[in-house]
């Protein structure tokens, strides 16, 4: 009896495996698809169309180096009276490649430094290409950073347009009324010609050397005009602005914030306690500042690397 029982369990045991494995082992139906009109709709994002992403950016990219389908605005050296020299003044302006005069930009203001003029940050210094045009060009292609007017100052403010010599205490005095001269007659002419936004914070300045003090005085004094600014390599804030002196003044903000403060300054520059100070002094008048200290010189590779950067950060919603 036992081995008939056992057998029988053997058998049922045998018969439930068979039956087991043709189940897992039939073939599963696809699930029908549902009909046409309860397929979920594809909804378009917000906004309407879809927003381009930014190209890939190519190997080997330099900043300041024309990229191939990148379309460049060429600089162009206009004049415009000047009430404060009595005289018909240089600047150099770069309108976004395609202009659009009914449609308004913002303008970022560019200064100099010493033995240099408005042609420097388009053209090249020591022999070494600046670009500014193509930097800001690059950054809208490749980074989605706005288009914007670039509009490159001359600092030298007398009549010929002329530099004092370094020893010449005229040096100082000239290059310190970048501020009046482009408030009162540059920006003026700026804005009646060229379709511009002239709110503050669309309206930046930076500087080079002798630019980068120029910018931050300019700042400081036009607080309502300028929303951004930037000092690359500043020199000193002293009397006398070829010395090695790091002297900084106190700053004291009458209004907004900036939006953007940017300092940069090569590490092996002998201004960079120039840099350091300024970093401080901008700090404690309540302001954040983006500060970097890239390895290089009192040169154009630090100066372009800062634009970009600079560029890319400012006008931004």
């Amino acid at each position: 009896m036992k081995k008939r029982a056992l057998i029988t369990i053997v058998a049922a045991l045998l018969l439930a495996c068979i039956i087991l494995s043709l189940t897992c082992c039939k073939k599963k139906e696809p699930s029908p698809a549902p009909p046409e009109d309860t397929q979920e709709e594809q909804i378009p994002p917000e906004g309407g169309e879809d927003v381009p992403s930014p190209p890939s950016l190519p190997e080997g990219y330099i900043a300041w180096e024309m990229q191939e389908n990148c379309s460049y605005g060429e600089p162009q050296r206009i004049t415009y009276p000047s009430t404060l020299t009595g005289t018909q003044r240089h600047a150099t302006i770069v309108l976004p490649h395609g202009y659009d005069g009914e449609k308004r930009y913002p303008v970022l203001y560019l200064l100099h430094g010493l033995d240099c003029d408005d042609t420097s940050w388009t053209s090249d210094i020591y022999g070494m290409p600046m670009n500014a045009h193509i930097i800001a060009a690059n950054a809208h292609f490749f980074f989605g950073a706005p288009e914007m007017i670039i509009v490159c100052v001359n600092s030298l403010i007398n009549a010929d347009e002329s530099q004092p010599a370094w020893t010449s205490p005229e040096l100082t005095r000239t290059y310190d009324l970048t501020g009046k001269e482009l408030t009162q007659c540059l920006m003026p002419y700026i804005n009646s010609v060229y379709s511009t936004l002239t709110d503050r914070e669309n309206t930046a300045i930076a500087g080079f050397s002798m630019g980068g003090r120029e910018a931050v005085l300019t700042a400081f004094d036009y607080q309502d005009l300028f929303g951004s600014v930037g000092a690359f390599s500043s020199a000193s804030f002293g009397d006398n602005v070829i010395s090695a002196s790091a002297y900084v003044p106190e700053f004291t903000l009458t209004g907004e914030p900036f939006e953007y403060v940017q300092v940069t300054c090569g590490m092996l520059d002998t201004l960079l306690g120039v840099s350091a100070n300024l970093k401080s002094a901008l700090e404690k008048a309540g302001l954040s500042v983006t500060y970097s200290t890239p390895l290089g010189l009192h040169s154009p590779g630090v100066w372009r690397t800062a634009l970009d950067e600079f560029v890319k950060n400012i006008f931004m919603d």
